[in-house]
C-alpha cells in the first residue's frame, strides 16, 4: 500500500490546470487524450452569476470538468477549470444523491463536485467536509454530490480562509494546489456561489451575499523538485526564479504574499503592483504589510474601475488618478485583479506630514 501511495504522490507532480471558455449555459475543460480529472472549479462571468453546476464531465473521448449556469441566455460567459493528472493516477469517485458523498475507508478527498437539477436552482456549498468527504449545498432541492478520493497515505493538506464576499485560500510555500472549494454562509436565500476555481497556487471563492469561505487542497512539492520530467518541477522552477528577481521587503514593508514589489525610494518604502509600470497580471493577488506607517501616498494609479482594485482599509481603491493621500487604519492591504482587462497599476509610498490629501473621500 505504501508503495501504491508514494507512485501516486509521484504522478501528482505532474498535474496540471485547463481552462475554458464559452458562451452559453455549459462549458467543458477537457484534460488531455485520457488523462484523468481529479478536480475542476467554474466561473459564471454573466448576469445572473448563479452556478447549477460544478461536476466531474466523462465521455468515451476523456474526461473533463462541467460548468453550468442557472437561466443563462445564449450570450452569458461561463468559465471552466479542470485540473488534470496522469492517465495512471489512482482515482476513486463516489456519488451521492444527497449533500454528503463519502470516501471509502483508508482513503481521503482529494477533490470532489455538485449538480444541483432542479430548474431555477443554485450552488450554495461545493468544498471538502473533514478529511474523507465532500460537502454540497444549494437553495433548491438537495444536489448530487461526487468525493473523488486518494488512499490515505498521500501528503495533503487543506487550508481555510474566510472573508467577506470574495476570498481566497493560498497553499503555503512548497506547496501546490490540487483542489478547492467554496462555501457562502447560508443564513439567507441571497447566498450563492459565482466563482469557485485555482488561480495560480491558491483556490479562489466568491459570490452573492457576505461570507465566504474558501478551500485549498495542497500537495508539498518537496519530494518531487528533483524530477525534471514532472510539469510541476519546471513551473515550480520558474516561479522560484521569478521571486527571487523581487524585492519582498523594504523600510518596514513586505510583501506576505503574491508578486507585488518593495523598494526604497527617496528614502520612504514604496510598494509597486506586478511589473509596474507595464500592465499588472489577470486573476492576481497580493498582500501587503505596512509598518511603522501613518498614511500612503497613491502616486500613480491605473486600474479597471471596479473589478481591479487596491484594498486599504475597508475601502477598495480602483479607476484612475494621482497623488491621492489615505490614511492608514489597518497596516494590512489587499490587491486583487479579475480576468478581463489589465492596465499600468500603481505606485504606492509612505506618506510624508508635509504631503496633503488632493483627494479626501474615503
Amino acid at each position: 500500500a505504501s508503495h501504491v501511495a508514494e507512485e501516486s504522490q509521484r504522478l501528482l507532480a505532474a498535474r496540471y490546470i485547463v481552462q475554458s471558455q464559452s458562451k452559453g449555459p455549459a462549458v467543458v475543460a477537457r484534460c488531455q487524450d485520457a488523462d484523468k480529472v481529479v478536480a475542476g472549479g467554474c466561473s459564471a462571468d454573466s448576469h445572473p452569476f448563479l452556478l447549477s453546476r460544478s461536476f466531474r464531465w466523462r465521455s468515451l473521448s476523456g474526461e473533463g470538468w462541467e460548468c453550468k449556469l442557472v437561466g443563462s441566455e445564449g450570450n452569458s460567459t461561463v468559465r471552466a477549470w479542470a485540473v488534470c493528472l496522469p492517465e495512471s493516477f489512482g482515482i476513486t469517485a463516489s456519488q451521492a444523491d444527497n449533500l454528503v458523498a463519502q470516501c471509502r475507508v483508508g482513503q481521503k478527498i482529494i477533490g470532489g463536485g455538485c449538480s444541483t437539477s432542479s430548474e431555477g436552482s443554485f450552488l450554495q456549498r461545493s468544498a471538502p467536509l473533514g478529511n474523507s468527504s465532500w460537502q454540497c449545498g444549494s437553495k433548491g432541492p438537495s444536489p448530487r454530490a461526487e468525493a473523488l478520493c486518494v488512499h490515505e497515505g498521500h501528503d495533503s493538506i487543506v487550508v481555510r480562509q474566510t472573508a467577506l464576499n470574495w476570498t481566497t485560500a493560498e497553499c503555503p510555500q512548497g506547496h501546490f494546489i490540487v483542489s478547492g472549494g467554496c462555501v457562502a454562509k447560508r443564513d439567507s436565500s441571497s447566498q450563492s456561489l459565482q466563482a469557485s476555481h485555482p488561480i495560480r497556487e491558491a483556490w479562489t471563492c466568491g459570490g452573492g451575499g457576505k461570507q465566504k469561505t474558501a478551500y485549498a487542497v495542497c500537495v508539498p512539492e518537496a519530494n518531487y523538485i528533483h524530477d525534471p520530467a514532472s510539469m510541476i518541477w519546471q513551473q515550480k522552477l520558474q516561479q522560484q526564479q521569478f521571486q527571487q528577481q523581487r524585492q519582498r521587503e523594504a523600510g518596514g514593508w513586505m510583501v506576505s504574499t503574491g508578486s507585488c514589489t518593495v523598494d526604497v525610494v527617496e528614502g520612504r518604502p514604496c510598494a509597486m503592483s506586478p511589473d509596474f509600470p507595464k500592465s499588472y497580471h489577470p486573476e492576481d493577488m497580493c498582500t501587503l504589510v505596512l509598518e511603522d506607517t501613518d498614511a500612503v501616498m497613491l502616486e500613480h494609479f491605473d486600474t479597471e474601475m471596479y473589478f481591479d482594485y487596491l484594498k486599504i482599509n475597508n475601502a477598495s481603491h480602483s479607476g484612475k488618478f494621482e497623488a491621492k493621500r489615505v490614511e492608514l487604519f489597518n497596516k494590512t492591504i489587499l490587491w486583487s485583479t479579475d480576468f478581463y482587462s489589465q492596465a499600468k497599476g500603481w505606485k504606492i509610498c509612505k506618506a510624508q506630514n508635509e504631503e496633503h490629501p488632493v483627494m479626501t473621500k474615503d
